[in-house]
């Protein structure tokens, strides 16, 4: 091992002495050197101690807590947001928003067709309920003319027989018809069919027996009304209150509250995503976000105000026009109904008490019927049948059979009363139907106007949300 050794220094040099003289001072005298002493040389590097650096230990990076999850396998606590990269975390937000806000956009729109297609439905259940009220209608209608005639002894009047077949005629075309409208009510008109088709041939065999003036076809015609009034008219009142059980149902079917929740929880998640951004940029709003939360805003406003707007029509559509339509037609039924009674109270020669009975039955919940329709001109022309029955009455209980029949058949008061009542009544109730039909057609009109506002809305806000995050990503780029 060598050892350094230090260089040889110069020794500098005395300058040279005079000889002394004799008699000077002893002191030498200094004589001059004629050579320089060179300076020290420069320092033209550091020295190497003074180029040694000390390594100092760099904070380690902060590494998250992990957990043991299994052997030999760790897992990591606490938000992995921490560790997403910047862009990666702008493209998660990007999808995440725009896939939300689609998917908002989609509900309210379904909400929205659906509740559109839900009002046609309605319409068809209100066209149906008419039907099968129409149909009972015509059979009570039949049945009215029938008794009525059976009081004419021998050959009845050709009038009356052509209105009893048209309305026969009318009540099969009207079933037919209600079973192709709406499959549902299959199974009750079936058994109106097949009830009418039995009654009309006991009505057929009835007519005939009275025409030979047999007794016996006043017990088959009594049969079969009473048979009518069992089968086919409860089957028909079923019918009726199911389609109007459809009908409330169909009209009802928007949810607000489902398009509520959905607004709600996409503005959630925009308010989330523009406060996680806000951390990681150091930036209040991002336009974009807030464009498109504005966007949802007003697209949840427009579709849950429409359905409200929409389930309110419904309600007062429910309480006025189509409550007038189901009173008028159950007063017309009931009217009608009370016909045929009174005619089989004189058929049964003063053993009538029970058809006598069900005609005062019927007569008060006509009343009632009309009451609650509101329509105090049908309730005088009412009443006005009522007094003509009365007169009726009267007659036959003082034993003037004859004159009661007389005052209950052709041009007497009872069926002049009776028929300017069912005039009177038809065009209200026909205007109360179309106003119900197209009162729920307007309903869908509106619908579809606000889903297509609404999914220019949602695109609006898709397209914000992709432009206010797109602006953050190209920052990396």
């Amino acid at each position: 091992m060598s050892q350094h050794q230090p260089s040889a220094r110069p020794t500098p040099r005395r300058a040279a002495t005079a000889p002394t003289a004799p008699g000077s001072p002893t002191a030498p005298t200094t004589v001059p050197s004629t050579r320089a002493v060179p300076p020290p040389p420069a320092l033209t590097s550091v020295p190497d101690y003074l180029q040694q650096r000390v390594a100092f230990p760099s904070r380690p990076a902060p590494v998250p807590p992990r957990v043991i999850t299994e052997p030999g396998r760790t897992r990591g606590v606490g938000s992995r947001l921490q560790t997403i990269s910047s862009p990666r975390l702008v493209v998660a937000l990007m999808t995440l928003c725009t896939t939300v806000v689609l998917l908002f956009g989609l509900t309210v729109a379904t909400v929205l067709v659906q509740t559109a297609g839900a009002m046609q439905r309605a319409g068809h259940n209100a066209e149906q309920l008419v039907r099968v009220q129409n149909i009972e209608s015509q059979l009570l209608r039949a049945d009215a003319l029938a008794t009525n005639a059976f009081l004419v002894a021998g050959l009845e009047d050709a009038g009356s027989r052509r209105q009893f077949d048209e309305a026969l005629a009318d009540a099969s075309t009207l079933l037919v018809e209600a079973g192709r409208a709406q499959p549902a009510d299959q199974e009750a008109l079936q058994v109106v069919a097949a009830e009418l088709t039995r009654y009309a041939a006991s009505a057929a065999q009835a007519r005939a027996n009275n025409r030979q003036g047999y007794p016996v076809g006043a017990s088959y015609l009594g049969q079969a009304s009473t048979r009518l009034r069992e089968t086919a008219v409860p089957a028909l009142e079923a019918a009726a209150r199911a389609n109007t059980g459809r009908l409330v149902a169909e009209a009802r079917s928007g949810s607000v509250l489902l398009v509520v929740v959905a607004g709600t929880s996409t503005l959630a998640v925009l308010a989330v995503a523009g406060i996680l951004l806000a951390r990681r940029f150091h930036r209040t709003f991002n336009l974009g976000l807030v464009a498109a939360a504005v966007l949802v805003l007003v697209a949840t406003a427009v579709a849950a105000g429409t359905l409200a707007a929409v389930s309110s029509r419904v309600d007062d559509l429910e309480r006025a026009e189509l409550s007038t339509v189901r009173h008028l037609s159950a007063a017309r039924a009931g009217a009608l109904d009370a016909k045929a009674l009174e005619s089989l109270t004189l058929v049964a020669r003063g053993s009538g008490g029970a058809f006598e009975e069900a005609w005062q039955q019927q007569a008060d919940a006509v009343a009632d019927a009309l009451e609650q329709a509101g329509t105090p001109d049908l309730a005088a022309a009412w009443q006005r049948h009522v007094e003509a029955h009365a007169g009726i009455r009267t007659l036959d209980d003082a034993g003037d059979w004859a004159a009661a029949v007389q005052a209950a058949t052709a041009d007497g008061p009872s069926n002049r009363t009776a028929q300017e009542f069912q005039d009177r009544l038809a065009p209200v109730l026909g205007g109360d139907v179309v106003q119900v039909v197209d009162r729920l057609g307007g309903q869908t009109l509106g619908l579809v106007i606000a889903a297509g506002l609404t999914g220019l809305l949602v695109l609006g806000a898709g397209t914000a949300v992709l432009a206010g995050l797109e602006q953050r990503r190209r920052e990396f780029l």
